[in-house]
This record gives structure tokens, sequence and C-alpha cells, in this order.
């Protein structure tokens, strides 16, 4: 089967919409941060990925991490920083 250019950006174009905000984390800390974000919008990121994370059960927090070390680790942090606790909780 030949892959013509446009049925390739048709394709990824398809899958880009298929995504949604559910298949995200609700906010992502890039590994190398480019300074474009100030430390309001990294806390609020924080804070968001934070919420979304507490309302996971285990498995899904496992199945989030996709078996990825360093994204379990992040993830662990993400859940033992105080900074990051809900209040009312």
């Amino acid at each position: 089967m030949k892959l013509t250019k446009a049925k390739l950006k048709q394709i990824i174009k398809e899958e880009m919409d298929s995504l949604s905000h559910e298949d995200e984390l609700g906010a992502t800390e890039p590994q190398f941060d480019t300074g474009m974000r100030s430390p309001e919008q990294k806390l609020i990121d924080a804070l968001a990925t934070r919420a979304r994370l507490d309302q996971m059960n285990a498995q899904q927090v496992e199945e989030l991490a996709g078996g990825d070390p360093a994204v379990m680790q992040l993830i662990q942090n993400m859940m033992a920083d105080k900074m990051l606790d809900n209040p009312r909780m």
C-alpha cells in the first residue's frame, strides 16, 4: 500500500482531532523549561496536575506512567509535595 503525503496528513489530522483533554494529564511540565512560562503559570499548571492526580486511583496512576520510571518518579514527587496539597481535603 502506497501512502501519499495527502493521506498521511489526513491520518495525522484525524489522530490529533481524536485526542481529548481527558487523554492529557491536564498540564505538562517540560523536561527543559523554555522560560516562556511565568512562575505563576508553573504553579497553576502544577496545581491543576495535582488535582487530576488526586482523582485517580493507584491503577490509573500506573497506567498514566505507562511503565516509565521517570514519569512515575515525577508523579510521586508531585503527590509528596505539600505545597500542592488541597487545603480542603
